[in-house]
């Protein structure tokens, strides 16, 4: 299944986006598949391992096979998330969209805040 969702990435990232129209730069399609293998190889070594590992130490009893099972169980439920995450850390312009909805909260709370401190002044 892990192999299967990293061709399903590969593969849509060779399509063009709507926004760039053409095909693109090959060099660019190729740095882009090089990353999603990058981030996307650990998050589904892991959860192996660890599955090797459940298999490996179910046979013995004790608290390191309880630390290998809860492990391997809690990784692999958020095993989605991580990838979420690793492919919005990956995306320059995930991170500058994310910046400046962040930059932009903040200043609306502290605009909201300061009018909020103006309009008891003012009352009093």
């Amino acid at each position: 299944m892990n192999l299967f969702s990293l061709v399903v990435v590969i593969s849509k990232l060779l399509r063009p986006s709507v926004s760039e129209g053409d095909k693109g730069d090959e060099k660019e399609m190729a740095k882009s598949i090089l990353k999603a293998v990058v981030f996307l190889t650990p998050i589904f070594g892991i959860t192996w391992i660890l599955g090797f590992f459940v298999l490996i130490v179910d046979l013995s009893d004790g608290v390191i096979p309880m630390i290998v099972h809860y492990s391997f169980t809690i990784l692999n439920s958020f095993q989605g998330l991580f990838i979420l995450l690793t492919a919005c850390i990956g995306e320059q312009k995930v991170r500058e969209a994310l910046l400046k909805h962040v930059t932009s909260a903040s200043k609306s709370a502290k605009t909201e805040v300061s009018s909020k401190i103006t309009s008891s002044i003012a009352k009093k």
